[in-house]
This record gives C-alpha cells, structure tokens and sequence, in this order.
C-alpha cells in the first residue's frame, strides 16, 4: 500500500497567521525478492531487427538478450516479439508469461534468422499496437483443453510475411480457403500455404494453432516496448519523422514507454536516443554481452519493480489554509472544494 508522510520546515510555530513549507513524500511499499503479488504485472513488447545487417553475432547477442528478458519476467507478466527486416512479423502475440509460453518463446527466439533491409518503423509501429490493444493470450487455455497434449507434435508452419499472427491466418486466406486455414492451423499436420515463397521459415507460436481466446490486460499493468537495432532505418519513415510519428502515436490514453538498444558501432545513437525520450524511457548501447545484465537491471529492473502507477494525492484544505505554491513536476489541477491534485 503507498503511503503519504511529511515533514514541516519548523517543528513548532506561533500561534495565528503562519507561512509554513511542507515536505510532503509518497512511498510505495518495499517489495520482497520472490513477493510476485506485491507488484504490477509488467506488458512487454520485444521488438528486433533481423535485417541483413545483423547477420552472426550480432543477432546472437540480441537472442541472449531476449532470452534473458524472458528469465527474468514473471508468471503473470505479458510478453510479445516483434521481428522485422523490410517486413515485419509478429512472432509472438502479447502473452501472458507462464512456463508453458516462455517455453515456446524461447524456442521462437532461438529460430530467428537475418534477413533484408531496416524497416524500423514499421517493427516499432507493431511493438506499439500490441501495447495499445491491451489483450493478451493465456495458452495454458489451451492445454487445460488437451490442444496441446503432444508437445512433440508441433510443428513449424511456413506462413507468408505478410500475415501478422496467426488469428488473423483466416482473413488472409479468405472465406474460400478456410479449410485450408484450418489445417495450417491444427498442430498435428504440417502443410505449406499456396503462397508462401521457398525459404520462409518463421515459427508461429506451437505451429501455428488456433490461439486462445484474448484478454484484457490488468489496468495496473506496466507497459513498454524494448526496441533493438543496430542499424540506421532505410525503409519506411527515418530521422526526425520517425520520430514525431512516434512521439505521436505513443500521445495515448495508456502510457507506454520506450527503451531503445543499440548493438555494433554503426548505429544512430542520435535516433535512438530521441525515439526513448520521445517515450519517457532510456537509450542503451550494447556491445558485448557482459553489457547485457547492466542494461537491464536499470531498464527491466525499473519496470519490474513497480509497486503502483499513475497515482493521484489528493490535498483537502482547513479552512483558513491557502496554498500558496507546489513545487512539483507533476501536473496540478484545483478542485472545486479548493484543494489540489
């Protein structure tokens, strides 16, 4: 529970009229190791790039990464991955972060190959809708109804770039094709679509099945989206519109907030480091892996620590009592009664 407490800039004063400075401080409450009820849930969005240019080591530093943020989330954070080089696909929908999911996902991250040229904006464009709709998936739904009974029987189903994830397979294929969209879609066969060109082999989450039902994410939740690179854009928007674009699209009735990571020397520090305050968050540059734990005991740290957000105080005056000035950052607002918030 946050807590409220002060302290007056003179410990006893006259009787009558008084000018008093107040130093008022609100606490949230000390949160214990393994005391996962005690914080928020933390809704996360990976999103990588996976162009040309990461090709080797590169993209295996980003792999670490991401596996290491998968260890360090909690069975009821939320995570979604993003990839992109000129397309963009989303490997993993917003989910919720139980054994079963972190399983697969680790063995998505794993798969990831390079591929072309930095569509930048539309990966990070992606990152920021999975927040913005505010549903994940709980696939432990789906093994309580014995879909996935057979771990061994997941496949890897080819599936062409321009499908997002696999709900929305059905739309793509047309009414038509829905029984082919089924097939693709049941982990027991593995089946080819039509249009898939040779060489695309992105994993979809336990080969493609039909995904639980979605659900609304906590209101409390602490949502950001983790944006990897470690080149310059050159599809898509680039520089200082990519960054207004963002600035913009992140302006929402949800905060989201943006971290950007930087890997190689050949990246835009300046890009990157606009992007994360465009979105209230941090820039890092990674270089080598030792730098990985660093980086995120700051950023995933931070996130993974809050107890409470987006808190209102509330000051009701005495009559008599007038304030004069708050020294605050936050936004202020008075009431009708003549308090402050």
């Amino acid at each position: 529970m946050v807590t409220l407490s002060y302290v007056p800039e003179f410990a006893v004063t006259s009787r009558g009229e008084a000018r008093l400075t107040l130093n008022l401080r609100v606490s949230a409450p000390e949160l214990a190791l393994d005391d996962e009820s005690a914080r928020s849930c933390v809704s996360l969005s990976a999103v990588i790039d996976k162009s040309g240019s990461m090709a080797g080591s590169k993209l295996e530093l980003v792999k670490r990464t991401c596996q290491f943020v998968l260890a360090q989330l909690g069975p009821k954070d939320k995570l979604g991955l993003v990839e992109y080089d000129s397309e963009v696909n989303e490997l993993v929908p917003l989910s919720k972060t139980s054994q079963l999911c972190r399983q697969e996902a680790a063995q998505i991250i794993s798969s990831m190959k390079d591929g072309s040229r930095t569509n930048l904006s539309g990966g990070l464009f992606q990152g920021v809708k999975q927040q913005q709709d505010n549903t994940y998936l709980n696939w432990d739904d789906l093994a309580a109804s014995n879909v996935l009974d057979d771990p061994a029987s997941w496949v890897m189903v080819d599936d062409a770039s321009s499908v997002s994830s696999a709900s929305s397979l059905a739309n793509h294929l047309g009414r038509a094709n829905l029984d082919e969209a089924t097939a693709l879609s049941n982990p027991l066969k593995r089946m080819r679509h039509r249009n898939v060109p040779k060489g695309s082999k992105s994993r979809r989450m336990f080969g493609g099945v039909a995904p639980p039902a979605s659900i609304p994410v906590e209101k409390d939740a602490v949502r950001s989206v983790f944006l990897f690179t470690d080149g310059m854009a050159n599809v898509g928007l680039c520089d200082e519109a990519l960054v207004a674009a963002t600035k913009k699209l992140l302006d929402f009735e949800i905060p989201i907030r943006l971290f950007t990571f930087g890997f190689g020397a050949d990246h835009s520090e300046r890009l990157l480091s606009e992007l994360a305050v465009s979105g209230g968050g941090q820039y890092y540059f990674l270089e080598k892996e030792e730098h990985i734990a660093a980086a995120f005991a700051d950023a995933l740290g931070g996130l993974l620590s809050v107890a409470a957000q987006n808190v209102t105080l509330d000051l009701t005056l005495s009559e008599g009592v007038v304030i004069e000035q708050l020294h605050t950052p936050f936004k202020c607002t008075e009431t009708a009664a003549g308090g402050r918030t």
